[in-house]
């Protein structure tokens, strides 16, 4: 597949024009047999991305908050090595400690409660597991257009670390936005657990 397409062979989203998924991905451990998940996977350009490098015998988490979003990249990928998880917006039906690593992508700026979902992703993520953020960068156009859900990079490691997370490391970044990486503090997360159901 074209690293330029996304899942339907659409060309990527402007976002992705500088960097891919697939690229970004390059950043963090991921091996055949790990189970990572894709949180907020929208149009699933990132779960496309894990689904070619976790087989034969990992997976792919995509989580979403609306069914008829799952519904559809599930209808484009299929189900070889994709789990499809209708969620609330920062509870997940998974054990703790259950999976190798977790992406966000234009996802945390969404959430009103940014401290609980990072919390919740720390539940599931096991302790030697990493969380890749994918970000856009708090710019002045953003400011005087309204838009003041953007997280700055200082912000973010701010927001990790009071949640338990190390403050991690920029490894990507352009003018619009920001790739980071951290891991788990030991002890340092709180538990939180509750169901949902499985597409």
């Amino acid at each position: 597949m074209n690293s330029m397409l996304a899942a339907d062979d659409r060309p990527l989203p402007e976002r992705y024009r500088k960097v891919t998924p697939s690229q970004l991905l390059r950043a963090v451990a991921v091996h055949p047999g790990d189970w990572i998940l894709d949180v907020g996977c929208g149009r699933g350009y990132f779960t496309a991305a894990l689904q070619s490098r976790l087989r034969p015998k990992g997976g792919v988490l995509a989580l979403d908050i609306r069914k008829d979003v799952l519904w559809a990249v599930r209808n484009k990928l299929g189900r070889k090595n994709c789990w499809f998880l209708a969620v609330s917006a920062d509870r997940f039906p998974l054990p703790d400690h259950s999976v190798n690593g977790a992406v966000l992508a234009f996802v945390l700026h969404e959430s009103p409660r940014r401290k609980t979902l990072l919390k919740e992703v720390g539940r599931v993520v096991k302790p030697t597991g990493w969380v890749m953020l994918v970000e856009w960068r708090k710019t002045d156009q953003d400011r005087l257009t309204g838009r003041y859900d953007r997280i700055a990079p200082e912000e973010m490691r701010f927001l990790l670390r009071e949640v338990g997370f190390r403050d991690g490391t920029i490894v990507y970044q352009d003018n619009r936005i920001y790739q980071l990486i951290t891991h788990k503090k030991r002890g340092g997360l709180c538990r939180d657990n509750s169901g949902s159901f499985f597409l």
